[in-house]
């Protein structure tokens, strides 16, 4: 009886196969930049005090403010609004995105981080099948 003692896929992990060039073209890094700011990062940027308040407006709770223009305390998310005002008026932007489990897991990550650097060259997939490795 033949053993696999390598390679295997079950419920906790995957193995694949893939080849590159030892040194990532700048077009891969775009695409790795790219990836990680949409996949981790969320894909809206808030860079203002009002787009910040346009967000929370429209998205959180539409009583962020008071009738004064004032940061609500009893507003949902107050307390996460008001360290997002202090970030931005040091400089920093603010990525807002989700997480959702349904119809997306690790696998959809990966085959998609390599789809974007095959596009690049450079990059090939020798077996990225996860789940049938």
């Amino acid at each position: 009886m033949k053993y696999r003692t390598d390679f295997v896929t079950n419920s906790s992990s995957s193995s694949f196969i893939v080849a590159r060039k030892e040194e990532f073209t700048p077009e891969q890094k775009e695409e790795i930049v790219k990836f990680f700011e949409e996949q981790f990062l969320g894909n809206t940027i808030l860079k203002t005090k009002e787009e910040l308040v346009d967000y929370f407006t429209q998205h959180i709770d539409s009583d962020i403010l008071d009738e004064d223009g004032n940061v609500n305390p009893d507003a949902y998310k107050a307390d996460e609004f008001e360290e997002c005002l202090d970030l931005l008026s040091k400089g920093y932007v603010v990525n807002v995105g989700f997480l959702t489990s349904e119809g997306c897991d690790a696998t959809d990550i990966y085959t998609h981080a390599w789809d974007s650097l095959s596009r690049c060259g450079n990059f090939i997939q020798v077996n990225t099948y996860l789940d049938e490795f």
